[in-house]
């Protein structure tokens, strides 16, 4: 058997990474990756801290103050189909979510606030995971490769 058809035949060798410096390369970013998302739900709650006490503002009036959908939760068809004249006309999701807010809470706005808070820091965190996955690096495939 010549020397060419050996090559062939058996799978190239994959030289080895010392394994101290793997290790060590990788612990640092596992460190961060495990952090991530409890710095970037506290850094969300920062931002959002002030305005927990703030009032409602601008079309809240007529979403959660003057819509009469929202104040009985046993009514479920009439809180999934809001009134035309509401800003959640057509809408059913966030005006289930004031009745839920309502419910619960009154017409308390930190209700609702806190409420805000956690669908944007779930939003943040999903939003997170979602780029970890598109921009994470692919281990190189141990496959052989044969060169011509």
């Amino acid at each position: 058997m010549s020397r060419a058809s050996r090559s062939l035949s058996r799978p190239a060798r994959i030289p080895r990474a010392r394994q101290g410096a793997s290790t060590q390369a990788t612990a640092r970013p596992r460190a961060w990756v495990r952090l991530a998302p409890f710095i970037l739900a506290a850094a969300c709650a920062a931002v959002y801290a002030n305005s927990l006490n703030g009032p409602f503002l601008f079309d809240d009036q007529r979403a959660i103050e003057e819509n009469t959908s929202i104040r009985d939760l046993s009514a479920l068809g009439l809180v999934l189909r809001p009134p035309e004249q509401t800003p959640v006309h057509g809408r059913p999701l966030p005006n289930l979510t004031f009745a839920i807010n309502f419910a619960m809470g009154g017409l308390d706005v930190r209700g609702y606030h806190v409420v805000n808070l956690a669908i944007h820091v779930l939003t943040a965190l999903v939003l997170l995971g979602v780029l970890r996955r598109t921009l994470a690096r692919r281990p190189p495939s141990r496959a052989p490769t044969r060169s011509l």
